[in-house]
């Protein structure tokens, strides 16, 4: 007795579970696209630790603060180790430090730090202020760093 019914039944049931197939797979090929399609702000994270950085350096490292704009800038980076190819690197970073409100090292427009609400385009930043006694005297510093590196990509 053959049961030509119950082979039919098999055979349409085949249809539904391509189309399951496909309608998994789709999905996890799309959230796979969009996770990792992502991008990354890294404006804010750059920037704080930047600026955590250039304190402890400051803190730290004994600099000479008598020094022209010019040979402290090298003294500067040469003793924070930050490397001066990259800080120059396609406006990518600011730095303003001041001591005493004297402007001692100044990289980048810290005007673009209030403009990054408006702009995604430009450097999120971050402010510190803070004391060091130098030669038994209360010398204020404040900092300002920034970053507009938004998106980590892959070396090719």
């Amino acid at each position: 007795m053959n049961k030509k019914k119950a082979q039919a039944g098999n055979q349409l049931m085949f249809i539904p579970f391509i189309f399951l197939l496909v309608i998994v797979a789709g999905g996890i090929a799309i959230g796979v696209y969009m996770f990792y399609n992502a991008e990354y702000d890294l404006r804010e994270i750059d920037s704080e630790i930047l600026n955590y950085k250039i304190k402890e350096c400051i803190l730290n490292q004994d600099l000479n603060w008598e020094l022209n704009k010019q040979d402290f800038e090298s003294e500067f980076l040469e003793k924070c180790k930050l490397n001066k190819e990259v800080l120059h690197l396609e406006n990518t970073f600011v730095i303003l430090l001041k001591c005493n409100d004297e402007v001692k090292y100044d990289l980048g427009n810290e005007v673009n730090c209030g403009l990054s609400e408006k702009n995604k385009d430009y450097p999120k930043c971050t402010d510190s202020t803070f004391l060091k006694k130098i030669n038994n005297e209360d010398v204020e510093f404040k900092i300002k760093t920034g970053s507009s590196q938004r998106k980590k990509q892959e070396l090719a």
